[in-house]
This record gives structure tokens, sequence and C-alpha cells, in this order.
């Protein structure tokens, strides 16, 4: 009830990502409140789903980063009037 609320105050992006979790969030109400189990492969699917929406929310970011980390950094040559 409360996502298509709020849906109005996000992008349509986050409103996408948001709605794939319901799966996830209804496994785990389910568990918490009339103490369900999934199965293995239950389980399996509800790890992917959150793996998929990570990667696409945060994804360029993380790589944007690894990036960042991975390039050498590059030392200022000393120019006219420095010392070396």
């Amino acid at each position: 009830m409360a996502q298509p609320a709020a849906q109005k105050f996000t992008t349509a992006s986050r409103a996408g990502l948001i709605f794939s979790m319901e799966p996830v969030f209804a496994a785990m109400f389910g568990f918490l409140v009339v103490g369900e189990m999934l199965s293995a492969q239950g389980y399996a699917g509800a790890a992917l789903v959150l793996t998929g929406v990570l990667v696409s929310e945060y994804g360029a970011r993380w790589l944007q980063a690894l990036r960042r980390r991975s390039r050498p950094q590059a030392q200022p040559q000393p120019g006219p009037g420095m010392l070396p």
C-alpha cells in the first residue's frame, strides 16, 4: 500500500527498482509474520533479485570507483621556479 503512494516522490527508475524488490519483501514478511520458510531455490532467487537491484542502482558508481583506484596516480612534474 505504501509503495504506490511513495512512488510519486521518486524517479521512474528508482520506482521500478523498488517494485522489483516486492517478492523479497513478501518472503521476508511471510517469514516474520507466519514463519513461512523458503526452499533453497527461493533464497537463491531472492539473492539474485537483490543483487540485480544493487547492481542496477550502484553498478556504474562501483565501476567508476574501481577504475579510479586502478589508475596510477600521475606525479606533477616540476615546472620553472619549482624545486625538484
